[in-house]
């Protein structure tokens, strides 16, 4: 008698669960949305090689790399996300966007200047998303010496020393794989180019980090109204470095008491905003 009872009130509640199910929207159970990403790779003077394409972080075409003019569709989740481009050794600048049931256009195209290799990627518009560009990253075949600075009251053989041991001890401290901006060295003007090529020379030439190519560098500088040889805040650095894509900011200044000059530079964390490493030489 008691498992009958039992029984009926089991088979009321399934047909309950049942009715319940059946009544419920059917979009209740639709696909969860997403997005399209069509990448086309256009035909300029960066041809050669296998071109990969990273959102995320992951390399989502390793089977099937999108070839010269050709174009690739990838469906991606509603949300944000960052895409960037490799072929062979070069990596392109990095895509932030914003997915939102919508087509994102994206378009990557190889430049040669002065015999630097750069890629380049550019998001057509659209109405709707967000987008952050940041400039490529050198090709470290591109990053050349400057001549010595010529600057009244600093010897260039200690200038040079000073450089050289600074960046072999933020490098030290610095993890590898990074990806560094070299903003700005308080100073005059021709000094502060000069140590700003030095610095990128020097710690390239480790082959533990990527270097922000100076010339998207130099845009992202006038589009901010600020001077490679001013002083730059440690938030307008922060600020700067996630417009560029860097992990890390460098800035710096050159001192001066009397005769004496100090070389000084600081390593900001663009994620922590805090200083991790920070250095100073006499000159």
């Amino acid at each position: 008698m008691r498992q009958s009872i039992m029984l009926k009130s089991i088979n009321k509640n399934l047909t309950l669960i049942l009715f319940l199910l059946i009544m419920l929207p059917f979009n209740t159970f639709s696909a969860p949305k997403s997005s399209t990403v069509v990448i086309t790779r256009l035909g300029t003077n960066l041809d050669d090689g296998k071109l990969f394409v990273f959102i995320n972080g992951k390399n989502i075409n390793k089977k099937q790399p999108i070839g010269k003019s050709q174009s690739r569709s990838i469906d991606v989740s509603n949300g944000n996300h960052r895409i960037f481009v490799k072929v062979d050794n070069i990596v392109s600048n990095t895509i932030h966007f914003t997915a939102n049931d919508n087509t994102i256009r994206i378009t990557a195209s190889g430049q040669r200047s002065g015999g630097a290799r750069v890629l380049i990627l550019e998001r057509e518009n659209d109405s709707a998303g967000t987008i952050s560009s940041a400039p490529a990253i050198a090709d470290p075949g591109s990053i050349h010496r400057t001549e010595s600075a010529n600057v009244v009251g600093i010897d260039s053989k200690k200038l040079d020393s000073a450089i050289l041991k600074v960046s072999n001890s933020l490098a030290g401290k610095m993890p590898r794989g990074t990806t560094i901006a070299v903003l700005s060295i308080s100073a005059d003007k021709s000094i502060s180019e000069y140590v700003i090529g030095e610095l990128e020379f020097n710690l390239v030439n480790t082959g533990r980090f990527k270097i922000v190519d100076r010339r998207g560098l130099e845009q992202i500088r006038t589009e901010q109204n600020f001077q490679i040889s001013g002083d730059v805040s440690d938030d307008s650095a922060v600020s700067i470095g996630n417009m560029l894509g860097a992990n890390i900011v460098l800035t710096g200044e050159i001192t001066t008491a009397g005769s004496n000059h100090r070389l000084l530079v600081k390593a900001l964390d663009v994620q922590t905003t805090q200083i991790i490493a920070m250095e100073r030489e006499p000159i």
